[in-house]
């Protein structure tokens, strides 16, 4: 008997909102992964480029997205940059992929281009983590999930933003039903949790949470600036800040999706 082919884990990171930690929870797991020697590919798929910004990229010097990888002008290895951090490389975004989401809208079958492209990744990459535009029923990131083999949301805990979950919810069961019958939301990170002393309504909105999507739920990431600062200084937040308490938060977050078998 031979083993069966590894399949590179491919995490789409989504969000039905902003400011909900969605681009530093994809890079700082993507670069958690790498310091730990695996080969990671971060696919920056959000025109505001804040992932290709953190990695220390200037997206106004980018020529090559995963867009022009979709709309097949380049392959995804020309697309590939390497990044400051060993073992992560980036295919980086910029404003371009506004327009080319609007040319790929026009394509049949374009939101199906990006799984394609990645057939043979495991050549470049031991895992893939895509940073997805704002907004989980958008093109780009109906695209991400469509090449996944896992989904992974971020909120932010008041009402407000969990109400938003279902929607999420509901987009992933919709590409899982209609392209990718093994897609499945794996977890929900709540992400800039603030203090204790800032009042029980944050504290219950994270006990609302764990009640509705129970282990789903990895443990919080608290608010700080720091992250903020790491990304000013155009750098991750583990090359940052690697022993603020928030880059900690964050190991416990990758700890918890190595124990439910979502990365390696």
């Amino acid at each position: 008997m031979t083993d069966s082919p590894r399949i590179t884990p491919v995490l789409a990171v989504v969000s039905g909102a902003g400011s909900a930690g969605k681009t530093t929870t994809a890079t700082t797991l993507a670069t958690l992964l790498a310091l730990d020697g695996q080969r990671v590919l971060l696919i920056d798929l959000d025109p505001q480029a804040n992932a290709t910004t953190a990695l220390g990229i200037d997206p106004e010097s980018v020529t090559r997205t995963a867009g022009s990888v979709m709309l097949r002008e380049v392959t995804l290895a020309e697309a590939i940059l390497p990044t400051e951090v060993e073992h992560l490389s980036v295919v980086p975004a910029s404003d371009v992929l506004d327009r080319q989401r609007i040319q790929l809208a026009d394509v049949t079958g374009g939101e199906q281009r990006l799984r394609r492209a990645l057939k043979g990744i495991e050549e470049h990459a031991d895992v893939v983590i895509v940073d997805c535009q704002q907004g989980a029923a958008e093109f780009f990131p109906v695209a991400a999930l469509v090449a996944a083999t896992a989904a992974l949301t971020t909120t932010f805990p008041s009402t407000k933003e969990l109400q938003g979950l279902p929607r999420t919810e509901n987009v992933v069961a919709e590409v899982a039903d209609s392209y990718n019958e093994d897609l499945a939301l794996v977890a929900v990170v709540p992400c800039n949790v603030p203090p204790a002393s800032a009042g029980r309504f944050y504290a219950e909105a994270v006990e609302t949470l764990r009640s509705v999507y129970g282990e789903l739920v990895t443990p919080t990431v608290r608010r700080s600036v720091v992250a903020s600062r790491a990304y000013d200084q155009r750098v991750p937040l583990p090359i940052g800040a690697p022993t603020e308490a928030v880059t900690n938060d964050y190991r416990a977050v990758l700890s918890d999706l190595r124990e439910k078998g979502v990365l390696p």
